[in-house]
């Protein structure tokens, strides 16, 4: 059976079980507290999963926008704009729902460096 990176990025990292449509209601763009203040979420875990699932399968364009979508909404600019760099064009619908949220992102993480 095969399993997808991002399903082994999730059992990994619990706290991404909570990357949900009720959590990406509460944390819609424009508001980046909303996840920091989530007592919930952890976001030197979050990374922490991410670097050892990187290192063991390596990266995709979704999980570097996955965790450019969580630097952003944990107030994490210079994470956020190295992932923005890496991810150039190659934006995940998924991810941001669509280019203006991705923009909106991406310029924060630029003027907050």
């Amino acid at each position: 059976m095969h399993v997808s990176r991002f399903a082994i990025f999730l059992i990994l990292v619990p706290s991404l079980v909570l990357f949900s449509k009720p959590l990406r209601a509460q944390a819609a763009p424009g508001a980046p507290k909303a996840l920091a203040s989530n007592k919930e979420m952890d976001w030197p875990r979050i990374q922490r999963g991410y670097q050892a699932i990187t290192a063991q399968y390596g990266t995709t364009a979704r999980l570097k926008n996955k965790l450019a979508w969580f630097a952003y909404k944990f107030q994490d600019a210079a994470v956020a704009r190295q992932q923005f760099e890496l991810i150039g064009d190659q934006w995940d619908r998924d991810v941001w729902r669509d280019r203006e949220r991705f923009d909106e992102a991406r310029d924060w993480a630029q003027k907050h460096s």
